[in-house]
């Protein structure tokens, strides 16, 4: 054990004697033992993948949950506070509603008012470069340059697809940074403040308290070949220190503006199974997207791992996040990250095509030099372009509607689909009056079974004379727009031709209720 260097391990309260340290892996150090001045080409890599990350994360927003987010913190700084029942909704108004994510919505809001929007643009990018620089560091125990590319690269195609700019993106920071802690990358009085930022930023937070638990029962596994008294060992290890930290800045996170119930509300979400069922992030990856494919890439390259030794501390949280990933798309960002942790120990065993990347001189330098160009731009580009892409939403329809007092009018009870609603509360606030948007786990249950009639079939005339819709916007080429063509109760005031929305061919139609008092201001 003369190699092992505990410098930085906190050893100060552990009791060693059960503790069977024989096969601990050597720290991450530049070179073997040795250190090198000047721009490695680890790091050299490690920034262009961080540039890439800064533009996966900087795209032009168009993401529907984004704009309720905006929506609430927007309120918070209009003096308003945040919402603690519902203000978007006449199908829902009133309704005690918990606003999960309330710090990244006042961050959101914040920015775009004092800073300006573009900012919105350049925050999402640099938490994607910051992610991107927490998993090259978490791959570092592949120690060789090429598996450390392999492990990471899949991570970054699946990002392209899953780092949209919502709050899910502080709690990937917030698992990244715990796993950081646990192979003593960053100091464990850390957790304090990532964890209430991400009870206060995202309803993610119990991953990290799972994630820690199954690798306390992995090290219980490692040990019982050796040593029967292995729950000894485990109960001191550095392990059982972080999920104290842990723990304790989850209950840090009850000290918030709504107050402790932030803490039930993971637990809250599970028991909105029935409602999410039609929710493509809740539902199992089918694995025809790129971004799918990049979980399998990782999946394989855990079961390499697990074939090359990994140990079962590594195996049972990166398996665990396996299972959770094929249960339900949402759960891939995360997994991704616990995989490229869990398989990369192992991959350091691979010295097939080694290449040094400690390796100093021109190259590394040049490389920089690169990425701080493609940064440079990038930035200059977001900041000179708007920060929304909203071509996939009925914009001029919606003005349509403004100019004729029928949207954001308590007199009148228009349908959207759940993601036009979203849209409407970024632009209208609490003037919106929506019938549905995408929070799925707050509205009552038999609002999202009525949306599903209108979007799968059923009894569309039903469903709209008992919610006394007076004006319908949906999507032209819908099945409800058809019923609608041939329904001699409604009339269409309003078609748009098919264009490219960025999003598809996509047009709407506006209809009205022949009988409705909003009638008249339709065929205007």
């Amino acid at each position: 054990m003369s190699d092992l260097d505990t410098s930085d391990l906190d050893t100060s309260d552990l009791d060693t004697s059960d503790l069977d340290t024989s096969d601990l892996e050597t720290p991450i150090t530049a070179t073997e033992g040795t250190r090198h001045r000047g721009v490695t080409l680890a790091s050299a890599i490690g920034s262009i993948l961080a540039v890439a990350g800064f533009v996966i994360g900087s795209r032009a927003i168009s993401d529907n949950s984004f704009f309720t987010h905006f929506a609430n913190g927007r309120q918070f700084w209009e003096g308003e506070g945040i919402p603690h029942v519902d203000p978007y909704s006449f199908t829902a108004a009133g309704l005690p509603v918990t606003v999960q994510s309330w710090l990244a919505s006042v961050l959101y809001a914040g920015l775009s008012e004092f800073v300006g929007e573009w900012s919105l643009r350049v925050l999402n990018g640099v938490l994607c470069l910051v992610l991107v620089v927490a998993i090259w560091a978490l791959a570092a125990p592949a120690r060789h340059l090429l598996p450390r590319v392999a492990v990471v690269g899949p991570a970054i195609v699946l990002g392209t697809l899953l780092w949209s700019p919502r709050p899910l993106l502080f709690g990937l920071l917030g698992l990244a940074a715990m796993l950081l802690v646990v192979d003593h990358r960053l100091p464990k009085a850390m957790l304090l403040p990532v964890m209430w930022i991400w009870v206060n930023t995202h309803g993610s937070f119990p991953l990290a308290v799972v994630v820690l638990l199954a690798m306390l029962g992995g090290q219980v596994l490692d040990q019982l070949p050796r040593n029967a008294a292995s729950w000894r060992a485990v109960l001191v290890s550095h392990e059982m220190k972080v999920l104290g930290w842990t723990c304790a800045g989850i209950a840090l996170g009850g000290l918030n503006p709504l107050g402790p119930r932030l803490l039930w509300f993971p637990v809250a979400l599970l028991e909105k199974k029935e409602a999410l069922r039609n929710v493509i992030e809740w539902s199992a990856p089918t694995f025809e997207t790129p971004a799918e494919w990049g979980f399998l890439a990782l999946i394989g390259l855990l079961v390499v791992a697990a074939k090359l030794g990994a140990k079962w501390r590594h195996l049972v949280p990166g398996f665990l996040m396996v299972l959770a990933g094929l249960i339900a798309i949402r759960n891939v960002g995360p997994a991704a990250i616990v995989l490229v942790w869990a398989a990369s120990p192992a991959l350091s065993s691979i010295r097939t095509f080694s290449i040094d990347g400690a390796a100093t001189g021109l190259v590394p330098r040049v490389v920089v030099a690169v990425a701080a160009t493609v940064a440079s731009v990038a930035i200059f580009v977001v900041t000179q372009e708007g920060p929304l892409d909203l071509r996939g939403y009925p914009q001029g329809e919606v003005t349509w509607l403004e100019e004729r007092a029928l949207v954001a009018n308590p007199q009148v009870r228009l349908l959207t689909r759940e993601t036009d609603g979203n849209y409407l509360e970024m632009r209208f606030g609490d003037r919106a009056q929506v019938f549905v948007d995408d929070r799925f786990d707050f509205y009552p249950q038999d609002v999202l079974d009525d949306l599903d009639v209108l979007v799968f079939g059923g009894d569309f005339g039903e469903v709209l004379d008992r919610r006394g819709i007076d004006v319908v916007l949906w999507e032209d080429q819908a099945s409800l727009a058809r019923w609608i063509d041939d329904s001699g109760q409604w009339f269409v005031a309003h078609r748009t031709p098919t264009v490219d929305q960025g999003n598809g061919d996509r047009s709407w139609l506006i209809a009205c209720r022949v009988t409705s008092a909003a009638a008249d201001a339709c065929r205007r």
